[in-house]
């Protein structure tokens, strides 16, 4: 592909291509059509109703059928697997390539729905028709007049005055092709525990989030959109000689800016924190408490030809009012004796995907971190491999903690359940949207 001016050259037939596990209806919407037009086009991908069949190619290609229709000038094209939409495209390549198409009429325009059968790409294209124009009917001449005698009105007796009502204003309605509903949701979770000689150190760990975007914009070459999100997460576990538990729960926004081939999102997060622990086999217990600010950011790149992903990203827990209260058999501790620790975490990391096949493509993410609340660094290594379509992620880690003189090495295994991924192939009946 290459850019000339307002005219999208396209000339490279397989590059970053759509896919037919791809759900068309995040393309369908960005075309800049009526929206009676849109619901049709979305209705007949969705349904597989009847198509019918075309080639692509450039303009008067010797070698095309003449009785087939010839898209050589499209108004809009999708590319790539995130919605990418581009305008005003020529084709260039010389191979024919064949495709379905659907069309409709509507309001003197003629409207294609393309679907390129090489590489899954969609596409729109429109050109003007002639609207018959009915004749008036005759109408017949007026007859004479005919005179008559107007009636007698009787006003009626204490009639009461009619009032008069004003008719409402009409609203009219609004629409934005933009403004469609997307969330992307997640679960996860995992266990781990320590792999020193005599450790019994063991945890667990599961979470949720959610971010819901309702409208986007176009921008650059993509488009941005913003929404609210959401976050909790809770755990717990064995360490030394005390148990723990503890959870957040965060609320705030997040923004991400998309094109055919990257996504950077930014998420702010705020609410609280709280953590419990336990003496075992002594009267001790205590519940450690903070306002807990978390800001978390992440750069994804890929190239669909060579079948690799690269993910960047980092989060920073920031905790404010760090409070603590402790007891030994009932009796508070001072304040002075038990501190309250900083329970802010810092971490940086980045990750490989291999997209061998939508359903099995290996991960590998390296991470690297330090946490306030004990003083000390942490590396982890945590290969993995995304299933049935990035639906589903399992992952193993290696992790050190290490402080001045001393290190907890731990194992552990994660899952990752994209759950809007698994409720849009349920609702579109097997597509990945």
């Amino acid at each position: 592909k290459r850019q000339r001016g307002a005219e999208f050259i396209y000339d490279k037939p397989d590059h970053n291509p759509v896919g037919k596990e791809t759900s068309p209806i995040m393309y369908i919407i960005n075309m800049e059509l009526p929206d009676p037009v849109t619901i049709e086009f979305v209705t007949w991908a969705r349904s597989g109703k009847d198509s019918m069949t075309a080639l692509i190619s450039k303009a008067n290609n010797p070698k095309a059928p003449k009785d087939a229709k010839i898209f050589s000038k499209l108004d809009f094209m999708g590319f790539g697997k995130q919605g990418g939409l581009e305008k005003n495209v020529k084709v260039v390549f010389d191979t024919l390539r064949p495709a379905k198409y659907w069309q409709m009429d509507y309001e003197g325009v003629r409207y294609f729905l393309v679907c390129d059968q090489g590489c899954f790409n969609w596409a729109s294209v429109q050109e003007k028709i002639e609207v018959p124009v009915n004749p008036a009917p005759e109408v017949p001449p007026p007859a004479p007049p005919v005179s008559v005698e107007p009636p007698t009105v009787i006003p009626p007796a204490d009639e009461p005055p009619v009032e008069k009502v004003e008719a409402p204003p009409v609203v009219e309605e609004t629409s934005c092709k933009d403004c469609a509903l997307d969330v992307e949701a997640w679960l996860y979770g995992g266990i781990n525990r320590g792999v020193q000689q005599g450790s019994k150190d063991r945890g667990v760990y599961r979470g949720e989030s959610i971010s819901v975007f309702s409208c986007k914009w176009a921008f650059l070459d993509g488009y941005v959109r913003v929404g609210p999100a959401w976050q909790y997460v809770d755990w717990m576990g064995r360490s030394g000689n005390v148990d723990y538990d503890g959870h957040f729960n965060l609320f705030g926004g997040e923004a991400q800016y998309l094109t055919d081939s990257t996504k950077d999102q930014i998420k702010l997060l705020f609410g609280n924190k709280d953590g419990y622990v336990d003496g075992r086999g002594f009267p001790y217990r205590a519940h450690e408490w903070a306002k807990l600010f978390a800001i978390e950011g992440a750069h994804q790149w890929w190239n669909a030809e060579d079948r690799w992903q690269w993910e960047v990203g980092f989060r920073f827990e920031i905790a404010t009012g760090n409070g603590k209260h402790s007891t030994m058999n009932g009796i508070t501790i001072p304040s002075s004796q038990d501190k309250a620790n900083d329970q802010s975490v810092y971490t940086v990391r980045a990750k490989r995907t291999w997209m061998l096949d939508k359903n099995f493509m290996p991960t590998l993410e390296g991470s690297i971190g330090y946490r306030a609340f004990d003083e000390k660094a942490m590396a982890q290594i945590r290969p993995g491999i995304k299933f049935w379509a990035e639906k589903v992620e399992v992952s193993a880690h290696y992790q050190r903690v290490q402080d001045h003189g001393t290190a907890n090495d731990q194992v552990g295994l994660n899952l990752n359940i994209n759950l809007s991924k698994v409720v849009k192939d349920w609702i579109t009946g097997g597509s990945d949207g």
